[in-house]
């Protein structure tokens, strides 16, 4: 499955994660999706949960991912188009979204863990789904 519309199924609230993964079958709508990565509040709640205070830094972020099972290498979903689409260490995924302030997903295990970096300060979730 595309790792982004598996990133949409899994941590996307119920109502609208049937539009999300529409949107994903045309360019026009990747491009609408990434486009509003960055004031982006439909995460679910049961799956996503805010980064605790020591949680926002990036080697603290990576301990936490890493000790939920993520590989060494992650899919990078963002605003910011030098980053989308790419495929890259976890670390250096981290590195580079945290404190940037745009909204970003690092998609760990399609579609069971990922971490949302979103535009406001503070607004770092991590996303977990047990298969």
């Amino acid at each position: 499955m595309n790792p982004g519309k598996a990133l949409f199924q899994a941590f996307v609230l119920p109502a609208k994660r049937r539009r999300y993964v529409e949107l994903l079958d045309t360019k026009r709508g990747c491009e609408k999706i990434r486009l509003g990565l960055d004031h982006f509040k439909d995460l679910d709640p049961r799956f996503c949960r805010k980064a605790g205070s020591a949680e926002h830094n990036p080697a603290e972020v990576l301990r936490v991912l890493k000790a939920l099972g993520a590989p060494s290498l992650c899919t990078v979903i963002s605003a910011s188009a030098e980053l989308d689409g790419r495929e890259m260490p976890l670390s250096d995924a981290l590195a580079e979204v945290i404190g940037r302030g745009q909204g970003t997903f690092i998609s760990c295990l399609t579609g069971e863990l990922a971490f949302f970096e979103g535009e406001g300060p503070n607004e770092r979730y991590i996303c977990r789904r047990a298969r």
